[in-house]
Order: C-alpha cells, then structure tokens, then sequence
C-alpha cells in the first residue's frame, strides 16, 4: 500500500502522522510524507508592497523549516515498531493542487492529510476539503480534536 502524508507545522499534521505511525499497514507498505511550501499572505493588490515583502518572508521562512519538518516526520514514523518504507519530499506552490498530482503521479493509494475540524466536524479546511474533493484515490482527514478511543 502506498501512503501519501501531506504535513505541515500544525497539530493538525501530528495527528495525521500519530494515526500513520500507529496504524497496522499491510507489510511492504511505503508512506511518502509530502510537505508543501506555500505562503499564505493573501495575493492581493498591494501598492506599496508591503504584502509582497510578507509574502517573500513567509516563503523563505517556510523554504528553510520544510526540511527538518519532513526529515522529523519521517524519524517520527520510523520510531514505532513497523515494516514501513518511508521518504521525503518537498514541493512549492498551491497544496491543494500539489498533493492531488503528486498522489496521482506516486501512484498512491491513500492520502492521509490533518485538519482541525472546526464548527462540529461540519466544516473541513480548505486544503483537506480540496484535496477530498480531488484525489485519485481515498483520503483519510484525520482531526485533530478527535476524541480518544
């Protein structure tokens, strides 16, 4: 089986990587954790380019954190006791998009992707409910105020 982990720095991600770390995957399973670095200052007229310098700030940041992000998500799932086979990878640009194609271009068989669940569990985040909407295959939207089993 072939998991696609989309994260970023957020609880929401831990909750998805704890649910793919802990989780009885069949043997010979693989899971790519994907991060996406992508600036969330709005795309906006800005006149004096204040916004664009944010912007410029926003990604640099998220392009020298995505790294250790990516590398500790992979230590943290390699930690629990299991067969898994996992990797790293990077891209930049809209998340949304970018998972889609890179689950469709990996092959993946399932998406696992973090999201806070807001307003009763009716509302998803946009990235999630996208990405849901999008994907070759399953997704699994794992909350992050999910309550314990």
């Amino acid at each position: 089986m072939r998991i696609l982990l989309a994260v970023e720095a957020s609880t929401c991600s831990e909750a998805a990587v704890k649910e793919v770390a802990t989780h009885d995957w069949p043997p010979g399973s693989e899971v790519e954790v994907l991060t996406v670095v992508h600036s969330w200052v709005p795309q906006v007229f800005d006149p004096v380019f204040f916004l664009s310098a944010a912007q410029e700030e926003s990604l640099e940041e998220e392009r020298r954190l995505a790294p250790r992000l990516v590398e500790n998500t992979v230590q943290k799932i390699q930690k629990h006791p299991s067969h898994l086979q996992v990797t790293g990878r990077i891209l930049e640009g809209p998340p949304e998009e970018l998972i889609v194609k890179e689950a469709e271009n990996w092959k993946a068989d399932l998406i696992v992707v973090g999201c806070h669940g807001l307003m009763h569990r009716f509302v998803l985040g946009s990235v999630s409910r996208a990405v849901a909407a999008h994907a070759p295959c399953p997704v699994d939207i794992v909350l992050s105020n999910r309550p314990a089993a």
